[in-house]
């Protein structure tokens, strides 16, 4: 009876508890790469001997001249020095210019002129228009368009012998504005004698008429020495050294050039 009661609470406890399955193993779907032994992975050793290469010299490359591009001429420095021109330099050779047209300006101002009266014979009006002719009216402005035209050439002829080899800086700041300026002051003495003083020519209209007339003839004559004569031989040779320059250039890119296309080729050839 006992053996039976243990048999019993056996089941029993076996039937509370339920032991799961054993999970199984299915065959994986992957490909698998075969097994391979050491002895298949090491590599075999070729049984052919090396071919022996040959060393071939190495062309060089021969030592390359600095290459000029440009050539350093009296024209350029010209150019160059244009920026290291003081700028006072430039302010006085721009109101220098201004003054002398200022007193060209000023001097017709200064002109006389004779009414003629009708109630007179001619021998009286020839002597009056003399005597008024040879007069100076408004003698202080005389002395200040005397002053200012003294100013101004003064001036000018200062800062041209300051950059007297500068013939761009004189050219272009000195003789070509003093050239206009001087004209533009012969012209106005020309109208203004033949519109307002009717043509009569006093002593401070010949006086201008010959300040002018001689101030446009130097400037005019300055401007086409620098520009035409000097200016252009230091053109045309700056012309020739540039050209000479670029020819050397050429012919040095030439030379080196088959040089190294001579090195190029014998190399090849020797390593063949």
């Amino acid at each position: 009876m006992a053996n039976d009661d243990r048999k019993d609470s056996a089941q029993m406890a076996s039937s509370k508890n339920p032991t799961k399955p054993l999970p199984t193993r299915t065959v994986s779907t992957r490909t698998q790469e075969p097994h391979r032994t050491p002895s298949q992975m090491n590599r075999t050793t070729s049984t052919t001997t090396p071919r022996p290469t040959t060393t071939a010299p190495k062309p060089t490359r021969p030592d390359l001249q600095r290459r000029r591009t440009t050539a350093k001429t009296r024209y350029m420095d010209m150019l160059l020095s244009l920026d290291d021109v003081p700028k006072t330099h430039n302010i006085l050779a721009s109101a220098s210019v201004w003054i002398l047209l200022a007193g060209y300006i000023v001097l017709p101002a200064t002109f006389n002129k004779f009414q003629r009266d009708t109630d007179i014979d001619a021998k009286a009006n020839s002597a009056f228009s003399k005597a008024a002719l040879s007069t100076v009216r408004n003698v202080p402005l005389l002395y200040i368009a005397a002053f200012a035209c003294g100013i101004g050439v003064v001036g000018c002829l200062w800062l041209w012998w300051k950059h007297r080899t500068n013939y761009v800086w004189v050219v272009n700041r000195i003789f070509l504005p003093a050239l206009m300026n001087s004209i533009a002051g012969l012209i106005s003495t020309l109208v203004n004698v033949y519109s307002a003083q009717a043509g009569q020519y006093s002593v401070t209209a010949k006086a201008t008429l010959v300040v002018t007339a001689a101030c446009s003839t130097v400037t005019a004559a300055l401007f086409l020495l620098y520009n035409t004569v000097m200016l252009s031989l230091v053109k045309r040779k700056h012309k020739r050294e540039t050209d000479a320059v670029e020819k050397e250039n050429v012919r040095r890119d030439g030379v080196v050039g088959g040089v190294v296309v001579g090195g190029a080729v014998g190399g090849a050839a020797a390593a063949a």
